[in-house]
């Protein structure tokens, strides 16, 4: 009854926060899983502990896996549209919106390539606002992402099977944590450039867009259906399930998508900077 009580009381304490109730159901299941030992893969037919080897295995799986999805994609003739006038251009920041930003950050303790995580940043935010302030601004103003904020460092996350065998894992990078600062001063710019423009985003984009989530899609395609059904009409649905989708992005045809919304071309050079020699 303890066990109960406190079980109930924990999803209570999530007050609809989906991450959370998961997180708390997994526990509960015993579905999450401890592994504390040492990493083994296979490497030509033999089992391999060195640290070295398996950081090279994981780095050319990751990349190389990649690459083969996007071998079998047609290649096609892309066009940068030229926008008459200015179009959207970044604008400048300033401290009062950094320093908010540097709030909202996730508490992290996960170090990035420099050693540094969002607790040290929110610690020293009246220190460092002004110089991360500055820094941003003078990547906007020159179109030109810092070369130094595109290093990541991979952690291989086991997902199922065979520890062995390195397509049972699955990347995370953690990025450069002032990087995340600049992202979230752009994102910002963006989206609601792209909400308000015409073409804009579509209204069925549900996706990584204030006031849309996975639940709200499912809403609205469950009311399409019953509206169907009710003019005793059917539904038939296709779903689909794509491999590796953000990592297959083909990043000049994202380019050349996003000049047809009005982006100025400062604009599209500070993205196709940012997106540009990344490394891990």
């Amino acid at each position: 009854m303890a066990k109960s009580r406190f079980y109930l009381q924990v999803l209570n304490d999530a007050k609809g926060n989906s991450k959370e109730i998961w997180k708390n159901i997994n526990n509960l299941a015993g579905r999450k899983q401890h592994y504390s030992g040492n990493i083994q893969l296979k490497f030509q037919g033999k089992i391999t502990e060195d640290s070295v080897a398996i950081a090279s295995i994981f780095n050319s799986f990751f990349i190389e896996s990649v690459r083969e999805l996007g071998n079998h994609f047609k290649k096609r003739e892309l066009t940068i549209h030229s926008n008459k006038g200015q179009g959207f251009t970044l604008a400048a920041t300033n401290e009062e919106q950094v320093k908010k930003i540097i709030h909202s950050l996730k508490t992290s303790k996960s170090r990035d390539a420099f050693y540094m995580d969002s607790m040290l940043i929110k610690k020293h935010s009246d220190t460092l606002t002004t110089p991360i302030t500055h820094l941003i601004n003078v990547s906007i103003a020159h179109s030109c992402f810092p070369d130094n904020w595109k290093h990541a460092v991979v952690s291989p996350i086991f997902k199922s099977g065979d520890r062995c065998e390195a397509s049972n894992y699955r990347p995370i990078s953690i990025l450069p944590t002032l990087s995340k600062v600049a992202e979230k001063v752009v994102i910002e710019q963006l989206t609601t450039h792209l909400n308000n423009c015409n073409p804009g985003l579509n209204d069925m984009q549900f996706g990584f867009r204030k006031n849309h989530c996975t639940e709200t899609a499912v809403l609205h395609f469950t009311e399409r259906i019953r509206t169907h059904l009710d003019k005793g009409g059917v539904a038939a649905a296709v779903f689909l399930d794509l491999r590796k989708a953000f990592d297959t992005v083909n990043h000049d045809v994202l380019i050349s998508k996003l000049s047809n919304f009005n982006l100025s071309a400062q604009t599209l050079a500070w993205l196709s900077s940012y997106r540009s020699n990344r490394m891990q």
